[in-house]
């Protein structure tokens, strides 16, 4: 079964793009929102935004999903300059092709699943598995990042380099 979050652009409906704005956007603002300012009260704080390489490398049948990526993370940019002077820092992780159960649909198809996984990732044409984004994700929600405030910390496997060597080869 296919992701509620992929498509052609011109079928999705209203109701999928109101389930991923509260899923992608929505909800980031209402946790946002409710753990700031004891954060900053505390002087102490660190926030974590999933983000994807989408957001700024976006796959055409993800078009929404890949806008409300790029909205969450102008979001964190804002917030972290306003909450760095209080010691609470706030950052994005995006990942780019992980295993998850989310995308099990497209493995079923095995030579199907490795050309996407080359496509995604060149360097090492595999997908991440979910543990290799702990180490990003506990750097950034600990002290050492004290120094760390609004970044967007991409864990692609080299991915994100891939289109940018395109483009200087070309």
């Amino acid at each position: 079964m296919r992701d509620f979050l992929s498509g052609a652009y011109i079928e999705i409906s209203g109701a999928q793009i109101d389930r991923q704005f509260r899923i992608n956007f929505r909800a980031t603002v209402e946790l946002l929102q409710a753990a700031l300012s004891p954060m900053k009260e505390r002087g102490w704080g660190r926030v974590l935004t999933l983000g994807s390489i989408n957001q700024t490398k976006p796959e055409p049948e993800l078009a929404i999903y890949a806008a409300l990526k790029s909205a969450q993370h102008n979001l964190c940019i804002n917030l972290a300059r306003q909450y760095a002077p209080f010691n609470v820092m706030i950052n994005n992780l995006s990942p780019g092709l992980v295993e998850t159960e989310r995308n099990r649909w497209r493995r079923q198809d095995t030579e199907g699943w490795k050309r996407i996984q080359v496509a995604a990732a060149p360097f090492l044409a595999r997908a991440a598995q979910p543990d290799e984004m702990v180490g990003a994700a506990l750097l950034l929600c600990s002290d050492a990042a004290s120094y760390i405030a609004g970044i967007d910390l991409m864990v692609t496997g080299g991915a994100h380099l891939a289109g940018a060597m395109a483009r200087n080869e070309s």
